[in-house]
């Protein structure tokens, strides 16, 4: 399942359970659509708190999006998760898809994530430990 919302910073995106090729080829259509007059500059929070691992294929249309939502003018992004399995996933096809550097990573056990996130997405604060 996925969940696209249009924020004051930019999208939040939302994922949970199991993402089928099917609903991420959906997703990927769907960003399409959203991203045909985006914003010059925005930011991309992205909510990985209840999904489950990815399939390769599902990965590689997570790769497509990741380097559309850059081309498209996504300057900064994070990722709350609560999985380790889940954040080196993502870590690893951020540095495949050209984000890596302007993404951050917080585990929502953190009881400071949200606010961490925030700094991150519209000032541009690194999040610390």
């Amino acid at each position: 399942m996925y969940k696209i919302e249009k924020t004051n910073y930019g999208f939040k995106l939302t994922f949970s359970e199991t993402v089928s090729l099917n609903e991420i080829n959906k997703w990927y259509q769907d960003c399409e659509t959203i991203l045909l007059n985006p914003p010059n500059e925005f930011k991309v929070m992205i909510d990985m708190v209840n999904i489950l691992p990815l399939t390769n294929d599902t990965q590689e249309i997570m790769q497509k999006g990741q380097e559309l939502f850059k081309k498209k003018g996504m300057i900064r992004s994070v990722v709350l998760v609560n999985k380790v399995v889940i954040a080196m996933q993502f870590k690893r096809i951020a540095s495949e898809s050209g984000i890596r550097s302007s993404e951050r990573y917080l585990a929502t056990e953190n009881p400071n994530a949200m606010t961490m996130a925030m700094d991150w997405l519209v000032k541009g604060i690194e999040p610390s430990d």
